[in-house]
């Protein structure tokens, strides 16, 4: 058996530092010590058409020692010098989308169910500098406590300075919050927020409409897509209640259009921001929360001859989704059939 040797990248020499009370203080290699997982993880399905190479140059950080796939029974495991790693392979890498658009899911403990839940709110970082990523944001919030999520949004290819973090625990998300909120890390001033704060701020600018904000509309589907399709790319944010593709019931074809049900409404927040606008076969996804039909506007006319009231209802009427970029309505004129198809 031929032994693999990891390729191992020279961290910068330049360490980032963050000043408090004006004392800049440098992070050096954290050693964990209350780490939530062993020195192995599990696969419970192996991602399709993807080799142990691969997950060999995605690890590389992490030092995979040997990774066994059993494709027999469709398991597989990953074995590291240390439970470091396979703590920070788990935070980063847990749900990661290959060019192939499968997933790479990392489990804790062979029998999935007895992985902990995260239970803390989702965090927002914006201000980080622009030379960050997921490596250095682990390295800067992991000493608060074990990390579920661990993800620096790119936007246009490039990142600009913003996060999600999510810990396992509240008391440390509260904690790293308080302490790291407001701080300058190189000369950046960092931000960082409970995410639903800007979920709130966004609800209670609606005029009269309900958004369900547990329950994200997904469309511009590709017409393969199915509802286990939906729910192996969207259960990485959380805990999905359902996820299904809306078809035609006399044919079975798709619409194009589904939805994703959410336990929590961090995590349904956390799969709009990063799922709108991204790729899923070859269509990029529209994501929005889903906001219920509005009721057509009625005017009354009263006729001369029979003094009777009749109701005028509108053929058109407007349906509002909501942009991810700008958070602001944006408006699309559509037939009163089709969406009644669509808003089922």
């Amino acid at each position: 058996m031929s032994v693999y040797t990891p390729v191992i990248r020279l961290p910068s020499k330049r360490k980032p530092s963050i000043i408090i009370n004006n004392n800049p203080i440098t992070y050096e290699q954290f050693e964990p010590n209350d780490s939530l997982v062993f020195d192995t993880l599990f696969l419970s399905t192996l991602p399709k058409n993807v080799r142990e190479s691969d997950i060999r140059t995605l690890l590389q950080h992490c030092m995979p020692m040997e990774i066994i796939f059993d494709r027999e029974k469709d398991i597989g495991q990953l074995r590291f010098s240390h439970s470091k790693y396979a703590d920070r392979a788990y935070s980063l890498y847990n749900g990661f989308t290959f060019t192939n658009n499968t997933k790479l899911q990392l489990q804790m403990y062979q029998d999935g169910d007895l992985d902990p839940e995260a239970t803390a709110a989702l965090l927002e970082i914006n201000g980080l500098p622009e030379y960050y990523d997921d490596n250095k944001l682990f390295d800067l919030f992991r000493p608060y406590g074990p990390l579920n999520l661990c993800k620096c949004i790119m936007k246009d290819g490039a990142f600009r300075g913003r996060a999600f973090i999510q810990f396992f625990h509240p008391h440390k998300s509260k904690n790293a919050e308080r302490n790291l909120n407001g701080r300058l890390l190189d000369g950046y001033k960092l931000s960082v927020i409970p995410f639903m704060h800007a979920v709130q701020q966004k609800e209670e600018t609606e005029d009269n409409g309900v958004v369900d904000i547990m329950n994200l509309y997904i469309k511009n589907l590709e017409p393969h897509i199915t509802s286990d399709d939906l729910t192996q790319v969207f259960r990485k944010f959380g805990r999905i209640i359902s996820a299904r593709v809306m078809t035609n019931p006399q044919t079975g074809q798709s619409k194009g259009y589904g939805f994703v049900s959410y336990g929590k409404t961090e995590e349904a927040a956390a799969a709009l921001q990063e799922m709108d606008g991204a790729m899923l076969g070859n269509r990029p996804l529209t994501v929005a929360y889903h906001e219920p039909r509005k009721p057509r506007p009625t005017t009354t006319t009263t006729t001369t001859a029979t003094t009777a009231t009749t109701t005028n209802t509108n053929t058109n009427y407007q349906d509002s989704y909501y942009n991810n970029n700008n958070h602001q309505p944006q408006y699309q004129q559509q037939q009163p059939q089709q969406h009644q198809q669509q808003q089922q």
